[in-house]
């Protein structure tokens, strides 16, 4: 929604502040490493319909390649910290995030093993809300994207009441929770 107001603002002032990016052992381009996907996008916007040369290049800082795990968490982290993520997308991010670290382990994290890793890397998190992440991923992924701004404390009670229903009618929480 603040798209617009940011790219007039970038166009006006350029951007203020280098994007932070990181290069793949390998690879031969650089990706963001902590978030700036919008501004990023609004330069790339205001180079193709102006041609301005202000607007060709920006200011960048490159950070050591420390993993995918080390991206996922900057990008969270930038995004929590400007509180720009809706609770359905940080539900995702952080679950995205905990398939990583168990990749990257080779095993599976519990939630307190993974409260700890994010704790550690300033992501601030409990294990309350991961179970709720947890849940909102796993019983209301059909409706997730439609919940910015709702919680999953006002949500989890109707959908249990719901389920209590369908129990009524013999309709089984999976079949519930899969259409």
């Amino acid at each position: 929604e603040a798209f617009p107001e940011l790219k007039e603002n970038i166009r006006v002032n350029n951007i203020m502040s280098p994007l932070s990016v990181t290069k793949r052992p390998g690879a031969n381009h650089y990706i963001l490493y902590a978030g700036g996907n919008t501004r990023l996008l609004a330069i790339k916007e205001l180079f193709a319909e102006t041609g301005d040369p202000k607007f060709e290049t920006t200011r960048v800082i490159i950070k050591a390649w420390r993993g995918e795990v080390a991206v996922m968490l900057a990008h969270m982290a930038e995004n929590t910290n400007r509180s720009d993520m809706t609770f359905w997308d940080k539900a995702n991010g952080i679950l995205e995030i905990k398939k990583q670290m168990e990749t990257d382990l080779g095993r599976e994290l519990v939630l307190r093993d993974f409260e700890q890793a994010l704790l550690k890397e300033g992501i601030q998190v409990n294990r309350s809300s991961l179970s709720w992440f947890i849940y909102a991923n796993e019983k209301l992924s059909p409706i997730g994207p439609y919940l910015t701004g709702l919680a999953v404390r006002t949500i989890q009670p109707k959908i249990n009441a719901l389920i209590r229903l369908c129990g009524l009618f013999n309709i089984s929480e999976d079949d519930f929770s899969t259409n």
